[in-house]
């Protein structure tokens, strides 16, 4: 759990309830602050933010507005390497079969993106997306969302455009997330 400062930048009710947020309580201040202290010290024009952490980027360009910071927030698309495995540090903490194992992920985002694309709701995503990765039973879901651009869950009913397909999921004592936009 990360301890925090005494002065920092509080987005808990920006990400309350958002399915990322729900196992790392705290830990999107502490991006928040760090970023905010970052941005005061560099003053950047621009600042670029992988999808890979959707919530992330939701955070930032949120304090970004909320603070009336003069910085462009550029999303840029997520990095995977040759399997569709989302780029990451954390990738280096699988072993080799593991790595192997995790193209999965993307796998079943792919078959949930698909599911919704055909019948237009979330659940057919959701669906989906667990039974693709139930082929894979050394892969543990942590969760699995479909959320409109602001990342509020999507229920039943259309599909609102843009939508997203998250997941986090465990694979060898190691949390991995990724997402695509459907």
């Amino acid at each position: 759990l990360l301890t925090l400062p005494a002065a920092y930048v509080d987005v808990e009710r920006f990400v309350a309830g958002k399915a990322e947020a729900v196992s790392r309580p705290g830990f999107f201040s502490g991006v928040a602050t760090i970023c905010t202290k970052l941005f005061n010290a560099v003053q950047p024009d621009v600042v670029v933010f992988g999808k890979k952490d959707r919530l992330q980027c939701c955070v930032i360009q949120q304090i970004v507005s909320d603070l009336s910071l003069p910085i462009g927030v550029c999303l840029a698309e997520t990095l995977r390497e040759s399997s569709g495995l989302a780029m990451s540090s954390r990738n280096t903490r699988l072993s080799e079969a593991g790595r192997g194992q995790a193209a999965v992920i993307y796998q079943a985002l792919q078959v949930g993106r698909s599911a919704a694309q055909t019948a237009g709701t979330a659940t057919a995503a959701t669906e989906a997306f667990y039974q693709h990765l139930a082929t894979a039973p050394q892969v543990t879901p942590v969760y699995v969302s479909v959320t409109d651009a602001q990342l509020q869950e999507v229920g039943e009913g259309p599909l609102p455009v843009p939508a997203i397909i998250s997941c986090a999921v465990m694979l060898e004592g190691v949390r991995l997330i990724d997402n695509l936009d459907l």
